[in-house]
């Protein structure tokens, strides 16, 4: 093989490692495949794994429609290697977790470059739902951010690779140092202390976000959520669901019915939670599960504000009220 035709060849293998992928995502940007939704007492604030930052007052409808690009940067920088990934990559960025506290909606996400050896992870804040600001991570192999909460000693971020921020005021962070390098993949705070679950049946707690201990799971698989609702913490995974009154010993739930479950809340003496495909689940005492055969949607997110519940999907939000004899194996 002469010269040229290695020259040729290398060519070619460099245009399909970097075009290819862009061709493979390319219908990802018009179409969402997870949608995260908090509820601040005022107003709902969706965002998805495409980008999108919407708003709603009704819980039906959104009054606002925005891109992650969109969004005010404080650096232009920021803005600039934002757009250089976009174009890359053919994909819009990802926000994955999102919180209220301090007065303040703080947003988690990232997106990966695989085929530039590169990634980037995310944190944007607003006081308001639609004027954002934020920070942002560039560097070689920078670990997507999945999950942030607000508890007593500041905001806590968990992602890829370990990685786990803190901050005060959801402005200023600091990397903690983790010695985990599994996904972790959520964290929650209740009772004085930040528990966060992830990858390989991993269980870490802290009272103040910067020491973290990690605790023995009864099952070793990934766990996508944890919450805590009726006094207890549940995290769930895989294999099942785990429960802890204290966020240190915990124990399997005997669950019948329930599949692969991805997140869950509680309203009204019911447990509402939304599966792996998109399917809702029901519950009045997390053991017996049943499957919503009515209502046709793929959902992603669901939130009790007190009254009822509000379920988030591909681009939609909507009210919820269930009805146990809806549900096939429902509770008897």
């Amino acid at each position: 093989m002469n010269f040229k035709l290695k020259r040729i060849i290398l060519v070619i293998i460099f245009l399909l490692f970097v075009f290819v992928p862009q061709i493979l995502n390319a219908e990802s940007i018009h179409e969402s495949q997870a949608a995260k939704l908090v509820f601040n007492g005022d107003k709902y604030v969706f965002i998805n794994d495409i980008g999108n930052i919407n708003e709603s007052f009704d819980g039906k409808s959104f009054s606002d429609f925005r891109y992650i690009n969109d969004v005010q940067w404080t650096d232009k920088k920021v803005k600039d290697d934002l757009d250089f990934l976009s174009s890359n990559s053919g994909q819009y960025p990802g926000l994955f977790g999102i919180c209220y506290g301090k007065g303040k909606f703080v947003v988690v996400g990232g997106q990966s470059q695989a085929h530039l050896f590169a990634g980037a992870g995310y944190i944007i804040s607003s006081e308001d739902g639609v004027d954002w600001n934020g920070k942002y991570f560039f560097s070689d192999f920078s670990p997507i951010l999945n999950s942030v909460i607000y508890g007593t000693s500041g905001f806590v971020v968990v992602g890829q690779k370990g990685k786990i921020l803190i901050s005060k005021d959801g402005e200023n962070w600091q990397s903690i140092a983790s010695r985990e390098q599994v996904s972790l993949n959520s964290v929650t705070y209740e009772k004085g202390k930040y528990v966060i679950v992830g990858e390989s049946g991993m269980i870490l707690t802290s009272v103040d976000g910067k020491v973290w201990t990690q605790r023995a799971s009864p099952i070793k698989c990934t766990f996508a959520k944890v919450i805590y609702v009726k006094n207890k913490f549940l995290a769930l995974g895989t294999d099942g669901i785990i429960s802890s009154t204290d966020g240190i010993k915990w124990e399997q739930i005997k669950s019948k019915n329930v599949p692969h479950l991805t997140t869950c809340c509680f309203g009204n003496g019911i447990y509402l939670a939304v599966a792996e495909d998109g399917v809702l689940y029901c519950s009045i005492d997390t053991k017996n599960w049943g499957k919503d055969t009515v209502l046709d949607g793929r959902f992603s997110d669901c939130v009790f504000n007190g009254k009822e519940f509000v379920l988030s999907g591909n681009n939609f939000i909507i009210k919820y009220k269930p009805d146990i004899k809806l549900f096939t194996g429902r509770n008897k």
